[in-house]
């Protein structure tokens, strides 16, 4: 994994800040994704009520020895849902750094519902513990559209604390999903894959990698990129108005193959 995969890496903590709450990651060099349920917590409120647009945070990168704590204040959110489906788009939270600063981020990449069983994934979050990395491999799609995870060496508290954590998937060798939620007992977690964080926030379908942001004029103006930059849009926002599953399936693949040659111009 790339050194700005761990600098990426926020944590969140309670109103006081004596106990943690959460992760989350920089997506680009001015916002951190992470769950709803993740602010909601730090809030003290129900993540199934509203959270104004603009409301601050203070977010912490112990990974990152170059990064102090920033403030952060809310972009978009999806509140959570009681009884969601695989078309619903909930608990999850977009928020803009206040200020100047600039964001590691690392590479992303779509891949198609199918395209995560049997796949290996590296993860890092916050509990009461501090820090820990975890290992396991993607088990499938669920009914809510999550993808589940099977992780290796964990107990049930050692989880806790890791809503919002990216997802390292080994063989794409790039970020494909963040963690969102775990069942008590039988150590399995769920991640949201990128294709529907994708599909609530179009600005994640912008490839993320060190030699992309750093010349993003360069990146501008090859035809190229630009000419799959608008395919990309094209197709995500069809993907947005499709309800019939098998189209949704047939379009997630493109939506991937598209994201990847994005990926190979960087």
């Amino acid at each position: 994994m790339p050194e700005a995969f761990d600098h990426a890496i926020a944590q969140f903590l309670n109103a006081d800040g004596s106990r943690v709450i959460g992760t989350g990651f920089a997506v680009s060099p001015r916002h951190v994704l992470t769950c709803t349920h993740v602010i909601a917590s730090v809030l003290g409120q129900d993540a199934r009520l509203p959270i104004p647009s603009g409301t601050a945070f203070t977010v912490l990168f112990p990974l990152n020895p170059n990064l102090p704590p920033l403030t952060l204040r809310l972009h978009t959110t999806f509140p959570c849902v009681d009884q969601p489906d695989i078309h619903t788009l909930e608990d999850i939270s977009l928020l803009e750094v206040e200020g100047i600063a600039s964001l590691p981020c690392a590479s992303r990449q779509v891949l198609p519902d199918s395209g995560h069983h049997g796949q290996t994934f590296h993860t890092y979050g916050f509990n009461r513990h501090g820090g820990s990395w975890f290992t396991g491999q993607c088990a499938g799609v669920v009914a809510e559209g999550w993808i589940q995870l099977q992780v290796d060496n964990a107990s049930d508290e050692s989880l806790n604390g890791l809503s919002g954590a990216p997802v390292w998937n080994t063989q794409a060798n790039a970020i494909t999903g963040m963690l969102v939620a775990k069942r008590r007992g039988n150590l399995r977690s769920y991640m949201i894959p990128l294709a529907r964080l994708i599909r609530a926030l179009p600005l994640l379908a912008t490839p993320e990698s060190p030699a992309a942001a750093s010349t993003p004029c360069q990146m501008a103006t090859n035809p190229r990129y630009k000419l799959l930059k608008t395919k990309l849009e094209r197709l995500q926002a069809q993907y947005d108005l499709e309800t019939r599953v098998e189209e949704q399936m047939r379009m997630e693949k493109l939506i991937a193959d598209t994201q990847a040659s994005l990926q190979q111009l960087d």
